[in-house]
């Protein structure tokens, strides 16, 4: 597949906002101008690779993108700002690495 913002592009977007937050874990399926909102209770809790392969067995598709924000974003950790934070007050950085789930941040 190409990466998501060409395949967004191909498909007649130029980006996507997203308001509003679900009250149970779901993704967002675009289709052939079609967009659905489905549900991912089954994906919560799983690796980043885990969970793009089983949305692409559970589309039957495997070429299509697929992003996810991964255990830390489910648990809406941001190292980033937590490292900025910690560095601009002079502390050290209390997560200097995270486990790579597709992507992953370290500092020195």
């Amino acid at each position: 597949s190409a990466p998501l913002g060409v395949d967004l592009k191909n498909a007649g977007y130029d980006g996507i906002i997203v308001k509003g937050r679900a009250k149970e874990p779901v993704y967002l399926w675009i289709k052939d101008g079609q967009i659905q909102i489905k549900d991912a209770k089954h994906l919560w809790g799983k690796e980043t690779f885990e969970a793009v392969d089983l949305v692409r067995q559970e589309l039957g598709d495997a070429t299509i993108s697929v992003v996810t924000i991964g255990p830390a974003g489910e648990k809406l950790v941001n190292y980033v700002d937590q490292a900025l934070a910690e560095l601009t007050s002079g502390r050290p950085v209390s997560t200097p690495a995270t486990k790579s789930y597709g992507c992953s941040v370290k500092y020195k």
